[in-house]
């Protein structure tokens, strides 16, 4: 799936443990890129993400989001593998990214013979071209489930966020060219929520390699304006 480019907000106002974005529970459900989005004002006050990647979800790439005021967690990584937070803006977050081993006690029942993961990969025919080219670590997937390996976060800014991280880093490879502050790193208009970056903005002196969020694109066409102001 490709999930681009789209102004997702106030949203999940009246649930708990939910997302904006949600996928879980599905080994083989793997490649797709969240990329290019803005997700904005998300109540924290209950158990809510922008992106909730639950249940041993694998294989997503969030890359090149804005997260502002966007629920408890920002990006939720729920004991999956080869999971990919890149490039990504947190704005007044509780928690920007978090990480957890589920699937190494509470949620081990999955993985086992009859379960319902080894259901859903079996369905795929997953050791069979297309899906073994496509994600030649599905080969080897269920000798390590229960661990999570493979996932990584890199190149991200956090912006008056409370927390960062949660979760060990034997679980996630947190890079060191993250980087936070508690101040406006260049925005061209904070208080009306324009988080386009100006030309001089600190971020790129901080994170060389970071690439520009084309913020004016998200959203629907005839909206783009009220982001622009």
């Amino acid at each position: 799936h490709l999930i681009a480019y789209n102004y997702i907000h106030n949203v999940c106002l009246e649930i708990e443990d939910q997302g904006a974005i949600y996928c879980g529970r599905d080994p083989s459900d793997r490649g797709s890129l969240i990329y290019h989005n803005y997700i904005a004002n998300i109540p924290d006050k209950f158990a809510t993400r922008a992106i909730y990647e639950d249940d041993g979800a694998c294989g997503v790439h969030v890359i090149g989001n804005i997260f502002y005021k966007a629920g408890t967690w920002g990006a939720f990584v729920g004991g999956g593998s080869d999971n990919i937070t890149r490039n990504n803006i947190f704005i007044e977050n509780k928690t920007g990214v978090h990480v957890d081993n589920r699937m190494e006690n509470w949620l081990n029942n999955l993985l086992e013979e009859g379960g319902l993961f080894r259901k859903r990969l079996k369905a795929a025919d997953y050791l069979n071209p297309p899906y073994i080219t496509a994600y030649p670590q599905l080969k080897k997937y269920l000798d390590k489930a229960a661990i999570p390996t493979g996932n990584l976060m890199e190149n991200n800014v956090f912006v008056k966020v409370g927390k960062q991280t949660e979760g060990k880093r034997d679980w996630m490879d947190y890079k060191r060219n993250n980087w936070a502050t508690n101040i406006d790193p260049g925005f061209v208009n904070w208080k009306k929520q324009n988080f386009s970056l100006k030309p001089g903005s600190v971020i790129y002196k901080e994170l060389p390699a970071f690439e520009e969020i084309p913020f004016s694109k998200i959203g629907r066409y005839k909206d783009r304006h009220s982001l622009k102001k």
